[in-house]
């Protein structure tokens, strides 16, 4: 008879049925382990600057308020000005402005440490408790009087192929154990 593969006898077969069914019960572990792979690619969203598609770059007004405002982001001598150009920006303001990117408004890096899961009987889901997430993740109106239109920059998305491969993996060790 030709090598058929693994095989389990009936003992066996028994006993790993009663193994998958105990882990069954309980689906927190790979849940758990679902939601990490989801935080993972959310920070691999925000760090590329946004997929599929790019986010829209930030505005001139973002850039000058993260620079420190019109008096630090320009010399002195063009605060007055009207119009300003890029040669009037401080080199510090340049280097902040070109360093700076959407969702990522100080190296601390707060809607990286906001993301987090929340297991449930059968589900898991994740995302941020900051106030301003959700007009990152939506866009909308802000700011005094919601004069600003914040332009959506999506960050929560469904799992892309590699994270599909990857929880694929989770549950068929979850569902087989070893035998998998």
């Amino acid at each position: 008879m030709p090598d058929a593969g693994f095989q389990w006898t009936h003992d066996e077969l028994g006993l790993q049925l009663t193994l998958m069914h105990s882990r069954l019960e309980d689906p927190s572990a790979p849940l758990e382990a679902i939601g990490e792979v989801m935080i993972a690619s959310t920070e691999t969203t925000v760090d590329v600057g946004g997929r599929p598609d790019q986010y829209e770059p930030l505005s001139l007004a973002t850039l000058i308020n993260r620079a420190g405002g019109t008096s630090k982001a320009f010399k002195k001598r063009s605060r007055k000005k009207k119009q300003f150009s890029v040669n009037d920006l401080t080199k510090r303001a340049k280097g902040k402005m070109s360093a700076a990117q959407p969702l990522l408004p100080s190296p601390s890096r707060l809607i990286h440490r906001s993301i987090s899961t929340q297991v449930g009987d059968w589900n898991v889901a994740w995302g941020s408790n900051l106030v301003y997430a959700a007009i990152q993740q939506f866009g909308g109106e802000a700011g005094r009087g919601h004069s600003v239109e914040i332009p959506a920059r999506p960050y929560i998305l469904p799992p892309f192929a590699e994270d599909w491969a990857v929880i694929e993996e989770i549950l068929v060790e979850w569902a087989f154990g070893e035998a998998a």
